[in-house]
């Protein structure tokens, strides 16, 4: 983004992002179709091999909120993921003003910092989900979706509260980037274990849990500049952001994956 920025300045930068949501919008109304009769190229001998396979109706997919609201698996899935995205918003809102203000870094080492990140980040995403899948084959659901859970989370907040403890500014922009990487070994777990517990209503699920983090993205944000504001100190939110994960880490103990909240 920062090299875009300085080619082709901030607003045609919004433009050229606007511009890829709209050719991704484009390509996904010409491409996407809701049921496997409704696409073209596909032969009718396969729609019907399709539809022969299918188990759910359309009204499966609905669910009472009464069910949600009464499903404590479901709560706990919803605050861990409330508390998990504290940590993934510091990212996206905040740490490029604490790198540069907080930290004293230069634009360039606040950018290759954050692209560290990111890219950390998203090995996570693959590590995490192709560890909890082979420790559910060997030990389980239960073991294989919370282990990555706890593990992940646990670890990224020791890396948060190290970052903020640390007077090193390059060792805290690795340990930040680290952080990154343990937090987002849970990210592809929790979306999974929407899919084990939720099963035909998992969207429902989904969205629920989701709906969660971003409120947590939403305070992070505002309280992250009240703390600084009130105390001169960034590194003060790093250690509320520790404290926010540690407990999010703990809550996987409270979710149980083999236990679903559809309707039989």
């Amino acid at each position: 983004m920062i090299p875009l920025v300085h080619w082709a300045g901030w607003r045609w930068a919004f433009g050229l992002l606007g511009l890829l949501g709209v050719l991704w919008a484009i390509v996904w109304y010409i491409w996407f179709r809701d049921e496997p009769a409704e696409k073209s190229g596909i032969a009718q001998a396969e729609v019907q091999e399709i539809e022969q396979g299918r188990r759910i109706k359309q009204s499966d997919h609905r669910i009472p909120w009464t069910t949600i609201i009464r499903n404590p698996d479901l709560w706990a899935l919803m605050l861990m993921c409330h508390l998990f995205f504290y940590g993934s918003y510091f990212f996206t809102n905040w740490s490029s003003v604490y790198f540069q203000e907080g930290r004293g870094l230069s634009e360039d080492q606040t950018k290759n910092f954050i692209s560290l990140s990111y890219f950390l980040g998203a090995v996570g995403c693959l590590v995490g989900g192709v560890l909890s899948d082979a420790l559910t084959k060997r030990y389980g659901l239960k073991i294989g979706r919370r282990a990555v859970g706890v593990g992940g989370l646990g670890l990224s907040s020791l890396f948060f509260l190290l970052a903020g403890l640390t007077t090193d500014n390059e060792l805290a922009g690795y340990l930040l980037a680290i952080c990154v990487l343990t937090k987002d070994l849970a990210l592809p777990v929790a979306f999974a274990v929407c899919v084990d517990i939720g099963q035909r209503n998992a969207g429902t699920v989904t969205g629920s849990m989701n709906f969660a983090g971003q409120l947590g993205g939403f305070f992070i944000t505002i309280l992250f500049g009240i703390i600084v504001e009130q105390t001169k100190n960034f590194n003060y939110p790093l250690f509320m952001i520790a404290g926010c994960l540690l407990v999010s880490a703990l809550l996987w103990l409270r979710i149980d994956p083999t236990k679903p909240v559809t309707i039989k």
